[in-house]
């Protein structure tokens, strides 16, 4: 169950929406539900969505992995 961000889920979902490109940054505080914000603005849109979390790891390997993720989305077959 997701409760609250009202506000906030709003102005994602209508920046899923547009027919623009966006990019989006959330940032803040630890442990104050950033993920399932973004998990919630993302589970009905019908469109492609990349979500991507890094992890603590060397950058090649945040790198290669995100490589896949955008592949596999935009059903790429390159290999770099």
């Amino acid at each position: 169950m997701f409760i609250g961000r009202k506000e906030e889920l709003l102005e994602l979902h209508q920046l899923l929406n547009n027919k623009r490109f966006e990019s989006v940054l959330i940032y803040g505080r630890r442990r104050i539900g950033k993920t399932e914000l973004i998990r919630e603005s993302v589970k009905n849109h019908s469109g492609k969505v990349i979500y991507f979390e890094a992890k603590k790891s060397i950058f090649q390997d945040n790198l290669k992995e995100m490589q896949t993720i955008v592949q596999s989305v935009f059903q790429i077959n390159y290999e770099f």
